[in-house]
């Protein structure tokens, strides 16, 4: 049911009462870091709920994206290195990332070089 415009100031009215996952103090601090002064609270609880909602639907997205690799046969799953006899449900950052990428947000990761000390000493 879409939200009519008479229904605006009692939701901004009933802000100050409901409690955020996201602190209000984080949604500041971000906020202030970005150069945006809020005097408003209302307006930064308004803020601190839509990240709360963005963090709750990609996180739901990104176990979906989970629970059908869970899925795949054991053989690829053996390929791609997951431990099949371990069956509860395990996040990982790629799940996470696709997840993001499709709510528009490109999460990076610094390359892992597994061979850079050795590099590193045969350069003395």
């Amino acid at each position: 049911m879409a939200a009519s415009p008479e229904d605006i100031p009692e939701f901004l009215s009933s802000l100050p009462d409901y409690v955020a996952t996201v602190p209000d103090e984080f949604t500041e601090y971000f906020m202030e870091r970005s150069g945006i002064d809020i005097s408003d609270p209302r307006l930064v609880r308004l803020l601190s709920l839509a990240a709360q909602r963005f963090i709750a639907t990609a996180l739901n997205d990104a176990m979906q994206i989970q629970a059908k690799r869970q899925k795949q046969p054991s053989a690829q799953l053996k390929d791609a290195g997951h431990d099949i006899k371990d069956k509860r449900p395990t996040l990982t950052i790629e799940d996470l990332a696709q997840a993001l990428q499709e709510h528009g947000v490109d999460v990076k990761r610094p390359p892992y070089y597994a061979d850079a000390p050795a590099q590193a000493q045969g350069k003395r």
